[in-house]
């Protein structure tokens, strides 16, 4: 007798290949057979004709301490079985002993808090994650921003020999503790730091140890062709695998750019470069507040910041290089517009949340970039944005590479979060494949589920297969979708009935059932 056993649905593998009708057999946790007539089943789901799709797989998260704390809901409601964590440059751990102050004030922006640390290595990080209630599959990338972090704090300098051996040394000690990949956050302090030969030199480590190069690369609005050249010919002279975290064109004076950068993209691929690329179905990005300000301010950390924010001389500086822009810096300001830029989140400040910063300068009776520092004080740089700098014409194109994974790059932090954290797979599979025919289900399901598995090497998921683990979604492609928007984000999701991580059921028909299934995806291996 089965353990759970799935009837009358139409299974789309992950593979991409043509959609069956069939039921699924589960046992023990794993898929124990795929057919049509299976009749033994202690519990049975009848899915009456819906998709059965592989557990949706997360390529670009950062939900590094809000799944340690079982804060995932809105990631599972989704459809997502799979978080790979660690993006941007900033990851969970390494946290080296004497920076805990530096790594923790670095990641609190972005992956929120944790009362207690109770790590500093990668083992030990997942050690801490395998004790608690891990609901979802987890993997981590190991952040480019926590081994400068450790070597030398946030130095706007080229690294010492000595300190560059200190960053390849925490890079292999993380990968050997399990680490999927490298991961750069190169527009934000203090990887944006960091000199090609630096990158290079951690790139030849993650090459040596078959894990990609993940990065957000250095600009994605006026230099962002160039920017993805400098990832490409990484790859080039390393032999590592790249992966350009969600890829896009910002600024409405770089519109259309897209078409050069996949053409790039696809050259070096046909020469050997191993290149693939994530993206979230929206024309709108978020990060953080701070992000607004210039690289040098940030020099030192966050006191530095505020202590610089406190100057009205170098106030003064600062709105000058935002308006002005400065050569190898992307002023988002500058490019989209201070119209275009939404607060999402303000600690202590949460009546500002939702309303864009003309909006509030107008309320408050301030210029733009001094309401801005005014806010960054006020929250000790801890506020985030969305940013509206994106159009439809590069998205498809980006959409449309075969080698594109689906993430949302969700930030589970405040009270109006972007919506992609509540309903990036959602709306792919609901506006861009039903609405509007920009790809098939299967492609985009493959997309979600088998793409991302196969370019971190992750056995056992992303495709129903025998013996596989049961990690599934069941959805009805009628209705699925996100009826979420920038002002009202936290919407449940539509037309996805059951999640099923292990076999186990964790939503059903919009219910969730609070459970523990999830397991650790590290380098190489599975622990459970």
């Amino acid at each position: 007798m089965h353990d759970l056993l799935i009837k009358n649905g139409v299974i789309v593998d992950g593979l991409g290949t043509p959609r069956y009708s069939g039921d699924i057999a589960i046992s023990k946790g794993k898929i124990i057979k795929i057919a049509t007539g299976i009749k033994e089943g202690r519990k049975i789901i009848n899915a009456n004709g819906k998709i059965i799709a592989p557990g949706f797989i997360d390529i670009h998260s950062h939900a590094d301490l809000a799944i340690l704390k079982g804060e995932v809901l809105p990631k599972i409601e989704q459809g997502i079985t799979t978080e790979i964590v660690g993006n941007c440059g900033f990851s969970a751990a390494p946290i080296h002993p004497g920076k805990e102050k530096e790594i923790k004030e670095y990641l609190k922006i972005i992956l929120g808090e944790l009362p207690v640390y109770s790590w500093h290595s990668f083992k030990e990080y997942f050690t801490y994650a395998r004790r608690g209630h891990l609901i979802q599959n987890i993997g981590s990338l190991v952040g480019h921003g926590n081994l400068r972090i450790a070597a030398m704090g946030f130095e706007k300098r080229k690294a010492t020999r000595q300190e560059m051996a200190i960053m390849k040394e925490l890079l292999k000690e993380s990968l050997k503790g399990g680490g999927l990949g490298l991961s750069t956050g190169l527009i934000y302090p203090p990887g944006c730091y960091a000199t090609y030969q630096e990158l290079k030199e951690l790139c030849q480590v993650a090459a040596e140890f078959n894990v990609p190069y993940v990065t957000h690369i250095r600009n994605e609005s006026s230099a962002v062709v160039d920017s993805v050249k400098e990832a490409i010919k990484l790859g080039q002279e390393t032999g590592v695998a790249v992966h350009i975290s969600h890829h896009k064109v910002c600024g409405k004076n770089n519109w259309g750019e897209s078409a050069k950068t996949i053409e790039i993209i696809t050259k070096a691929r046909s020469q050997g470069v191993r290149i693939s690329l994530d993206q979230y179905p929206y024309l709108a990005g978020s990060t953080m507040l701070m992000a607004l300000l210039p690289h040098w301010v940030a020099e030192g950390g966050i006191n530095k910041v505020l202590s610089r924010l406190s100057d009205a001389k170098t106030r003064e500086k600062i709105k000058e290089d935002i308006e002005q822009g400065i050569p190898g810096w992307d002023s988002i300001a500058k490019e989209a517009g201070w119209e275009n830029v939404l607060i999402s989140s303000l600690p202590k400040l949460k009546a500002f949340e939702g309303k864009t910063i003309v909006e509030l300068a107008e309320e408050l009776k301030k210029e733009p970039a001094e309401l801005v520092f005014d806010l960054l004080l006020a929250t000790e740089a801890a506020g985030t944005m969305v940013i509206f700098q994106q159009c439809a014409r590069d998205w498809e194109n980006i959409f449309q590479d075969k080698y594109c994974c689906i993430g949302s790059d969700g930030i589970l932090v405040g009270e109006k979060p972007h919506p992609r954290s509540y309903g990036t797979f959602p709306r792919v599979l609901g506006k861009m494949v039903r609405e509007q025919s920009l790809i098939p289900l299967e492609e985009a399901i493959r997309k979600m589920t088998f793409l991302p598995a196969s370019l971190f090497n992750l056995k056992g998921i992303g495709s129903l297969r025998q013996n596989n683990y049961a990690d599934l979604v069941i959805f009805d492609e009628k209705k699925i979708g996100h009826p979420g928007d920038y002002h009202n984000p936290s919407l449940k999701p539509e037309g996805i009935e059951f999640v099923i991580i292990a076999g186990e059921i964790i939503v059903k028909q919009g219910k969730f059932s609070r459970s523990s299934p999830g397991r650790i995806l590290a380098r190489n291996k599975e622990e459970n």
